[in-house]
């Protein structure tokens, strides 16, 4: 709300509040509503019986006939009219409490403020008033904020209210961005393979290969080939992947030929001749 721009383009569709001086008690500095209207006169429980009933974001103007005497108006009724749903207090007269209700939401404004609480009960709801050279009737349109107080008969495009409790935002549920869906992407496939193995690692997706079954050693004269199959590999092969260097099917393994025949040591054959021979020469000497 900005009542100095209200006034300055609506002119004569518009009534100030004059010869009166009102300050902000609360954070909210700014506000605007339909008006409600309470004639007490240092009556405070007449004030907070107001506001106890539904504010349905109505300001409640309150005339105290400008007495500064005592209050008609405390933080634990602003709390109340906070909770109840009114939009602003506008007192014709003085407050107390005034550090407890700094931080209400709801837009407070008075002459100035009393220590004592008035002692009257008695008051009028929803009756014509007049305050500062104006009338003032429930169903009217007031803006309020630092300039003063401006009061119109209809509402005032003024757009939103600087200061004053935004409307309640309709809740929006937010887009659903983790629904599980069927898709084939997100849908669980069962494996029905565990991958086949390659030298290069183990490749998913991939049938089991079937295992090989060699068929049973076929060992040669020469030793050069172990195994039978057509597909046998040769063992003496010394290559990358194979089982070493030795070569195990080679006519040759740790110097030993497994092909050709064992050779007789030469010692034990003079050995055996010499055995032989003395064993002939003793039964010809018998």
């Amino acid at each position: 709300v900005n009542t100095a721009n209200l006034v300055d383009m609506h002119g004569a569709n518009v009534q100030v509040v004059q010869g009166l001086q009102f300050n902000d008690y609360t954070m909210t500095t700014s506000f605007m509503g339909q008006i409600e209207t309470v004639s007490a006169m240092e009556a405070p429980s007449f004030v907070q019986q107001t506001l106890q009933s539904p504010g349905l974001g109505k300001i409640l103007v309150v005339d105290g006939g400008a007495s500064l005497n005592a209050a008609i108006l405390d933080s634990a009724a602003v709390g109340m009219a906070q909770q109840n749903g009114w939009k602003g207090i506008i007192v014709n007269g003085a407050i107390r409490n005034a550090d407890s209700m700094k931080s209400s939401q709801i837009g407070v404004k008075a002459l100035g403020t009393h220590p004592s609480r008035g002692q009257q009960t008695m008051g009028q709801r929803s009756m014509p008033l007049t305050i500062g050279g104006i009338n003032l009737s429930p169903g009217q349109w007031v803006y309020a904020d630092k300039d003063g107080i401006v009061v119109s008969q209809t509402a005032l495009p003024v757009g939103s209210a600087t200061g004053s409790i935004p409307p309640p935002q309709q809740y929006q549920p937010a887009a659903s961005t983790n629904t599980y869906n069927t898709a084939a992407s997100n849908t669980y496939t069962p494996p029905n393979a565990y991958g086949a193995q390659t030298q290069q690692g183990y490749t998913p997706g991939g049938a089991i290969p079937p295992t090989t079954t060699r068929q049973q050693s076929q060992y040669t004269s020469t030793g050069q080939q172990y195994g039978g199959s057509s597909s046998a590999q040769r063992y003496g092969q010394a290559s990358t992947g194979q089982y070493g260097s030795q070569k195990y099917g080679s006519s040759t393994y740790g110097g030993t030929n497994y092909g050709a025949k064992p050779k007789t040591s030469k010692k034990k054959l003079i050995s055996g001749v010499v055995f032989v021979s003395a064993v002939v020469w003793l039964c010809l000497g018998d």
